[in-house]
């Protein structure tokens, strides 16, 4: 009797420990709330004029974090003629958790995106879901014939 005892209660001891041990392996690539097949949506935009610039502000939220966003780009186009688009890619790449954080602009000789007046902001405390899930973006790029507002 006291070894069936025994052995219930070492098979149980496993149990548990497995159940309280692996999930803490599942990280969901490093992600903060872990919510399946909800993609990213945008919680806020705002474009404004501020003297010779454009500012487009862009708020990201991403119910499995902002650390699974690996860009967000924005496109200017002139009657659907895409004339330059802005990256912000926070990752080195798709298989990468290296952080970069680098703005870009494609194609590079228009020199329309202005890098250092661009900003991101990704919260250090990770307490609420907001401060998990959302990422600030503000790309900011000069005014010419084409944005209508020169």
């Amino acid at each position: 009797m006291r070894r069936a005892i025994a052995s219930f209660f070492i098979v149980f001891l496993v149990f548990l420990l497995c159940s309280v041990a692996l999930p803490l392996q599942a990280d969901a690539g490093q992600a903060g709330v872990g919510v399946i097949n909800v993609p990213p949506k945008y919680g806020y935009i705002r474009v404004e004029e501020q003297g010779d610039y454009i500012r487009v502000y862009l708020n990201i939220s991403d119910y499995n974090s902002w650390a699974d966003v690996y860009n967000v780009s924005v496109t200017l186009e002139n009657y659907g003629k895409k004339l330059s688009t802005f990256v912000f890619q926070q990752y080195k790449s798709l298989d990468s958790f290296v952080e970069i954080n680098e703005f870009s602009e494609t194609p590079k000789k228009n020199h329309l995106l202005d890098i250092k007046k661009c900003f991101f902001g990704k919260p250090n405390e990770q307490e609420t879901i907001d401060q998990r899930c959302d990422i600030a973006i503000r790309f900011v790029f000069q005014k010419t014939f084409f944005t209508g507002l020169s």
